[in-house]
């Protein structure tokens, strides 16, 4: 039972009913049900405590995931397109994601200008609900628009004012969900065959790796995320909250014991440059744990390439000391990858052979090794052609090609075999470039990975006590991209 106190209503004030519109139908409902939906609209009012822990008992018959809300709809470019219906690019709203005790994802759409949703409802069939001033839109099947808890909270939340332009972020049922589909193996499989269709007919292939994927999400307690676009591109953070004494945990406390000597040989004028450093040692287990966890995986493509892994030394993964840089050199649309470490060049020989032992062409794909490729010094460039599809042995489509050296205990991977050879000789005269991007970092920065733009810093991810945190300033793209993905599943 809900106890309100302090509740009071001007002298006078009639209260006959609430006007809910079910598309063209109006119905309405008892004095008890208006009162309570009342309690979140007036503001703050003083509740039992021992209300909440009343809801918690028992089984839940429904789990409040994660949100979506947008502000300023017209700073946002992405949305002001023919893929998307034009009242999303005018008027603020929120979607709720919420799952049921079938494992069925549903949404609900908040907007305080509710007028403006009557043709995108009637379009595609939605239900909706008048509370005061603001209008909740529901799926055709659902019925939580019955359901006075759900619409309490939202309603609530909704009304927060919100310190960016786009937020979005976890709910209080993110972590119970999580429990539910660890402890219901045909709701588990139903709701992975939903969130990724493609898969849906291999879902029980991989339900057992989903029980332990589903235990690992547990480590996040939340994340949020903000947006706000400007002229300039704008600025996306997310913040990240991690369970203490969880695997992840362990992981983030750590500070790095990276090499950082991979960037005395990446030029400081590169178009883009990511560069991470994490605990070598801590990241390798850490990885290592998952890997473990994907021999559950029953797909026998996967296993095939899992067994070719397992055959390496084991050392290989272990040489790596944690660092990795990414650039483009400067009037280059080629990227190259560099792992910091003590690799030897007969690693990439067990790669390559492991490589060659491995059959894809359940995948539809193809692979050629080592077509022509140089030797600089007494160090051997290998190549790997990858083919988009399958059919006389050389494939029926154009090639994508990556080479790969080890210099100076350096795996470098390049999408130029010309640029690769300039950088061989350079590892192998163990003396870095002038005006090299070693000099951009700042040593008393806590961050595990940095990008920058043509020399300067643009973005960030950090470890914090408490968890992870992303920045960046020059570009809202990705955010703009989900955002539109998630406004496209509304149906």
């Amino acid at each position: 039972m809900l106890v309100v106190t302090n509740l009071r209503f001007a002298k006078g004030l009639w209260l006959y009913k609430l006007r809910i519109r079910v598309m063209s139908r109006r119905v309405s409902f008892n004095l008890h049900r208006f009162l309570t939906i009342l309690v979140a609209v007036l503001g703050p009012v003083a509740v039992s405590p021992s209300a909440e822990l009343a809801a918690q008992e028992g089984v839940a018959e429904h789990y409040l995931l994660a949100f979506v809300r947008v502000d300023n709809p017209r700073l946002i470019p992405a949305i002001h397109s023919e893929s998307v219906p034009q009242v999303f690019s005018q008027s603020p709203f929120a979607v709720y994601l919420l799952m049921n005790r079938s494992g069925a994802p549903e949404w609900i759409l908040c907007s305080s200008d509710g007028n403006d949703w009557d043709a995108v409802a009637e379009e595609r069939s939605w239900n909706s609900l008048d509370v005061n001033d603001i209008r909740l839109f529901f799926s055709r099947e659902s019925e939580f628009d019955q359901d006075d808890s759900v619409i309490i909270t939202l309603l609530t939340h909704f009304r927060v004012r919100a310190s960016s332009n786009v937020s979005a972020g976890l709910l209080r049922g993110w972590n119970p969900a999580l429990k539910f589909l660890y402890d219901d193996s045909e709701v588990r499989s139903s709701v992975f065959s939903e969130v990724i269709p493609g898969l849906s007919e291999y879902a029980d292939l991989y339900d057992d790796y989903v029980v332990f994927l589903a235990q690992e999400l547990t480590s996040i307690r939340d994340i949020s995320v903000e947006m706000n676009p400007n002229s300039d591109g704008g600025t996306t953070r997310v913040d990240v909250a991690v369970t203490p004494n969880t695997r992840l945990s362990r992981l983030i406390s750590r500070e790095s014991r990276s090499d950082m000597s991979i960037l005395d040989f990446v030029p400081r004028d590169s178009q883009a440059m990511v560069f991470g450093a994490v605990d070598g040692i801590i990241a390798t287990n850490f990885l290592n744990y998952h890997y473990k966890g994907t021999g559950k995986v029953k797909h026998d493509v996967f296993r095939a390439i899992r067994n070719g892994f397992d055959q390496l030394d084991g050392g290989v993964i272990d040489r790596w000391d944690g660092s990795w840089v990414r650039w483009t050199p400067d009037g280059s649309d080629q990227e190259v990858l560099m792992l910091g470490g003590d690799f030897q060049s007969s690693d990439l020989s067990e790669l390559f052979d492991m490589f060659s032992n491995v059959d894809l062409k359940a995948l539809n794909l193809a692979f050629v090794l080592d077509e022509g490729n140089s030797i600089v010094g007494f160090t051997r460039i290998r190549s790997f052609d990858l083919y988009g599809s399958i059919g006389d042995g050389s494939g029926n489509s154009d090639p994508k090609r990556y080479y790969f050296t080890v210099g100076q205990g350096k795996l470098v991977i390049a999408e130029s075999e010309d640029y690769l050879i300039d950088l061989v000789f350079q590892l192998n005269r163990r003396v870095g470039i002038k005006g090299s991007a070693k000099e951009m970092l700042e040593e008393s920065s806590r961050d595990v990975v940095r990008r920058f733009e043509s020399g300067e810093p643009v973005g960030f991810v950090r470890f914090t006590d408490n968890g992870i945190q992303y920045e960046r300033s020059d570009s809202t793209e990705l955010a703009q991209a989900l955002l539109v993905t998630w406004i496209n599943k509304l149906r």
